[in-house]
């Protein structure tokens, strides 16, 4: 007759322990980073200024300017920057 009740008993102290250790969950704002508006504009920035080079066979200056941008995007871990810059490289080493 015990042993069915102090069963129990573990079994609800247990799962009290448990429940105080489990972290609360993480809310999806949390998640999200929010990009930083100003590094946005200068990647925007760099990469219209190495297109208007680019469009003028300045190829030297696209380059830089991308390069640029490439680090820069790299550092804001922003994928889409990253792989616009790429691709610009790529066409400035293909077509310079």
């Amino acid at each position: 007759m015990i042993a069915p009740i102090l069963f129990v008993v573990i079994l609800v102290y247990l799962w009290q322990y448990y429940q105080d250790k489990t972290p609360p969950p993480e809310s999806t704002e949390s998640r999200q980073v929010k990009p930083d508006a100003r590094i946005l504009f200068t990647l925007d920035r760099l990469n219209k200024e190495g297109k208007e080079a680019f469009n003028i066979v300045d190829y030297p200056t696209a380059l830089k300017k991308w390069e640029q941008g490439l680090n820069l995007a790299r550092q804001a871990k922003n994928q889409r920057y990253i792989g616009t810059f790429i691709g610009n490289l790529g066409n400035v080493h293909l077509f310079g």
